[in-house]
């Protein structure tokens, strides 16, 4: 069997970069329209990759909407009896801003781990699988794992902070969650410990300009640096609140912190991090400590 890797979105380079490792997959990434201050790669972009569908028996997407491009991309496969297996690339806060994921082209769609599939059926009622949600690992963090072990004794000894900006001003969501003002907290916290601290601003919105083009809260008092994933590596903490990095932090071995963050979603639920899993989760009160 030979598959097809397709990223539309900038955060999703990371599942591409990363399938690049996997002998049985050809990866494509689809460039974002930076004109018009799009996340989301255009039709005429991914055309620019000639991607030779009937060469292929299987499209693992990571991204699940109906962005022209995907659907223009889904339908390529169908034509091509290419079946689609649509890919979790970041934590959801809810499970209802997710219900209705995979789209009909999807036979599919693999997520995080466990927890999302038993917080499908606690919110739905509903067994997962009944949405074809089904968690058979992700191979992104396959690779992180097997590539990238942090080395206690050689990192530069500095906090990096990952950015999650205010996602109502980024693209619109009605029911964002508090985290740029979490991004200031870590920033306040450090400099009054003294640790020396780095903040690495989200792939989608680096240029700090949301999707309809607004410009967006620069955090002040902290070195930007746009690095690829496997560089944070280097750093000796990883902070940050919902943030899908930290996870990718913890499985590269990388000390990891959580700061508590809410949004008005009625089922939201901190993600599989929480009280006692894989990465310590504080809140405003006990974080210094």
């Amino acid at each position: 069997m030979k598959a097809i890797a397709v990223g539309f979105i900038s955060n999703t380079i990371n599942h591409i970069r990363a399938l690049d490792h996997a002998s049985w997959c050809d990866t494509y990434f689809v460039e974002p329209d930076q004109k018009n201050n799009a996340n989301i790669g255009s039709i005429e972009k991914l055309e620019e990759l000639n991607i030779p569908y009937s060469n292929y028996d299987a499209a693992l997407i990571f991204a699940d909407g109906s962005a022209p491009a995907i659907k223009y991309f889904n339908e390529k496969c169908i034509v091509n009896d290419v079946t689609i297996y649509g890919n979790q690339h970041g934590f959801n806060k809810s499970i209802l801003q997710i219900k209705n994921t995979p789209n009909e082209y999807s036979k599919y769609w693999n997520c995080m781990g466990k927890y999302f599939l038993d917080r499908y059926a606690e919110v739905m009622n509903l067994p997962a699988l009944s949405r074809r949600w089904i968690s058979i690992g992700s191979l992104m963090h396959d690779y992180l794992y097997k590539y990238f072990r942090w080395d206690e004794k050689s990192n530069n000894g500095k906090a990096l902070i990952i950015h999650e900006p205010d996602l109502h001003k980024c693209e619109g969501d009605k029911y964002p969650h508090d985290s740029e003002n979490i991004t200031k907290i870590f920033i306040e916290k450090f400099k009054d410990l003294e640790i020396e601290a780095d903040l690495k601003p989200h792939p989608n919105w680096k240029n700090f300009v949301g999707n309809s083009g607004e410009a967006l809260e620069r955090p002040e008092g902290v070195n930007i640096k746009d690095i690829q994933l496997e560089e944070i590596n280097n750093y000796a903490l990883i902070a940050g609140s919902r943030s899908t990095m930290l996870l990718d932090a913890a499985s590269m071995g990388i000390p990891t912190i959580a700061l508590e963050s809410s949004s008005n979603w009625p089922d939201d639920k901190y993600p599989p991090v929480e009280k006692g899993g894989l990465i310590p989760v504080y809140n405003k009160a006990n974080l210094k400590n």
